[in-house]
């Protein structure tokens, strides 16, 4: 794969790309990944930051749109100048329609499927231009999940251009808010999933350190840039070189975020953007630097005398070993008094989660689990069998398993080898179990003191985790206080501590046992509360403009924009 940008805002300034219309900005209310998202409210687009001209160009985005357009609203363009050789519309039912050219171009086609509102969904698009029916375009997108939904491939086109050189991202033809994200372009092959996240300069004596510094160490590890903390080369002992050293991926760094990249992650590509600038007068040479697997790669720059942003590629081969151990900087080439000053740089990264695929599990059995591959188990509804021995009866409601971990097992739990154990509806009897601990509402370690405890839930011989919200126990048993209510005076109510609770009724006094609210906490009631949780948070984070677009739709309603907003929300990410 041959990266030829990233952008995921992370350097906390729209200026990361190129002429950025009013209205584009960066933002922190809305990120699918690192501290910063782009976000195009008006008829503007972003540009990617690189100079190219390209035959074959994949591109990658994250997109979040709140609504569906209007009418037919391009939001996305690769162009060649200023002519459009791929356009993307958002037509007004949500789905994307593709066009070979410009906004007028010749309708390609029109995606069955409608992208997701408010939520991050990926596009990816193919191109490979030619000018004599022999040009190709391919768009697909995914849902919420990052889980590919749709492909549509147009071949022997003709197109506009013989090459790209360069993409816009924004809604073009109507105002309306959309947020990118998470960026890649390539001009070799697909750059699929991924995540974007940077990290900046840390303290420690680099192997170049001659430059001149102001401010206070770490410098150039501001975000969003300033001139507070800067390297400045010195004319002497030329070449003169400076390098700072960077913050691991695999630990956060403040204010870029939480995630990192795991061992096992895949790195798809990496590159630098410094903000730098030139003193007045007869340049000299210059280059940006950096060294990587020990080894010291400079590109030359032609810096101008205000700050302004510049991009790097890192071709070699990616591993997190040595992006940890790399160092960036700068260097003066030829002497002279004009000299070169870098205000901030950021290395950023694209990168792929490692997904663990649970091995012998087998999906889709409503209701049911099975953790063995043995032949003898069959898809039963509402039942599982992990064991094969022939002793093992299928019970309704339950789940036998042998000496593993049960996590979420609706319903019930029943483990074996134990012959003495009988089917209970709804219980779990465990043995011989010695070491059973965290389990949040319940907790039996004899299996003479065993008995039917609806919803609980032991384990065999190893320690029982996650299994917090699918956990229920009875009550305490509440023994009547005889004797001793009557000495509490002739009108008695409320509750004394936890032995009883006192009403007058007309009939007479009323001694009840005390109550305990009752909150399962389920994985799925958790799930829709975090849900409701995260729309809620959304609401607050909007502009008082889209806000009044959903007060707008209740119009003839009766409930406000906030309801409307939590009810769509919540359909949208109806939980697993």
């Amino acid at each position: 794969m041959a990266s030829v940008w990233l952008g995921g805002a992370e350097t906390g300034s729209i200026s990361e790309t190129a002429t950025p219309g009013g209205g584009c900005s960066v933002q922190t209310a809305n990120v699918k990944t690192g501290a910063y998202a782009y976000r195009c409210i008006s008829t503007n687009a972003f540009f990617d930051f690189i100079i190219y001209s390209k035959g074959t160009m994949f591109y990658r985005f994250y997109a979040y749109i709140l609504a569906n357009s209007g009418a037919d609203n391009v939001f996305w363009q690769a162009i060649n100048s200023n002519t459009g050789v791929c356009t993307l519309q958002l037509i007004s039912t949500g789905k994307i329609k593709i066009r070979n050219g410009n906004s007028t171009g010749t309708l390609l086609g029109t995606s069955t499927n409608s992208i997701p509102l408010n939520g991050w969904f990926r596009v990816e698009v193919k191109i490979i231009c030619g000018t004599s029916s022999n040009g190709t375009i391919e768009v697909r997108f995914t849902n919420t999940n990052d889980v590919v939904i749709e492909t549509l491939t147009f071949t022997s086109l003709t197109m506009a251009a013989a090459a790209v050189t360069g993409a816009g991202y924004g809604f073009r033809t109507a105002a309306q808010q959309i947020d990118f994200d998470d960026i890649a372009e390539d001009d070799a092959a697909y750059c699929s999933a991924g995540r974007i996240i940077a990290r900046q300069p840390k303290t420690g004596v680099p192997t170049y350190n001659a430059w001149t510094k102001t401010g206070t160490d770490p410098y150039w590890a501001d975000t969003p840039f300033n001139t507070a903390n800067r390297a400045t080369s010195v004319n002497s002992g030329i070449p003169s070189r400076q390098t700072k050293l960077i913050s691991a991926f695999n630990a956060t760094q403040t204010g870029h975020g939480n995630q990192i990249i795991g061992a096992n992650d895949t790195i798809n590509a990496a590159g630098i953007y410094y903000v730098a600038k030139r003193g007045s007068g007869s340049a000299a040479t210059y280059a940006m630097n950096f060294i990587y697997n020990s080894v010291l790669t400079e590109n030359a720059v032609l810096l101008i005398t205000s700050d302004d942003y510049y991009y790097s590629h890192i071709t070699s081969a990616l591993t997190l070993a040595l992006l940890n151990a790399m160092e960036v900087g700068g260097k003066q080439t030829t002497s002279g008094s004009v000299l070169m000053t870098i205000e901030d740089l950021w290395v950023i990264v694209d990168y792929k989660p490692v997904v663990t695929t649970p091995t012998n599990i087998q999906k889709n059995l409503k209701y049911a689990v099975k953790t063995t591959p043995a032949a003898k188990n069959k898809s039963l509804q509402y039942t599982v069998k992990t064991t094969p021995s022939a002793k093992t009866k299928l019970l309704k409601y339950a789940v036998i398993i042998q000496a593993i971990k049960t996590k979420a097992l609706k319903y019930t739990i029943k483990i074996t080898p134990s012959a003495k154990t009988k089917p209970l509806k709804y219980t779990v009897r465990i043995t011989p179990d010695t070491i059973t601990k965290s389990l949040k509402y319940a907790l039996i370690k004899s299996f003479s003191d065993t008995k039917p405890l609806q919803y609980t839930v032991l384990t065999v011989g190893v320690l029982t985790k996650s299994l917090i919200y699918e956990i229920e126990v009875l009550p305490p048993p509440w023994i009547r206080p005889h004797g001793m209510y009557d000495y509490l005076g002739l009108k008695v109510r409320g509750k004394l501590g936890n032995i009883a609770t006192f009403e007058e009724q007309w009939w007479g006094r009323q001694v009840s046992p005390p109550f305990y609210p009752y909150n399962p906490r389920t994985y799925r009631q958790q799930t829709w509360r975090n849900q409701l949780k995260q729309a809620v948070s959304n609401w607050h984070g909007f502009n008082q403009t889209v806000k009044n677009q959903y007060n707008q739709k209740t119009k003839n309603l009766t409930m406000t924009g906030f309801n409307y907003y939590l009810s769509e929300y919540l359909k949208a990410h109806y939980p697993p």
